[in-house]
This record gives C-alpha cells, sequence and structure tokens, in this order.
C-alpha cells in the first residue's frame, strides 16, 4: 500500500493498493471537510 497526505494543510490524502501478484488494486482518496467549508 502507497499514499500520502496532500493539498493545503494536508486536509487530502490518497492511495493505491495492490495484492503480493498484483492481480487485485484499488486506489482511495478522501477530503476532509473543515467547519465553513462547502
Amino acid at each position: 500500500m502507497q499514499g500520502g497526505f496532500y493539498g493545503l494543510k494536508a486536509l487530502e490524502l490518497g492511495g493505491t493498493f495492490f495484492n503480493d501478484e498484483h492481480k487485485t488494486g484499488a486506489v482511495f482518496g478522501a477530503k476532509r471537510q473543515v467547519s465553513g467549508d462547502k
């Protein structure tokens, strides 16, 4: 699994996952909403 925090004040994260044989994989991402954000 690889990933990291990105964006202003590290409010976003993203990454990838692959099994050992690289037959199955996935990507993920998220963004934190701070009070007042829309």
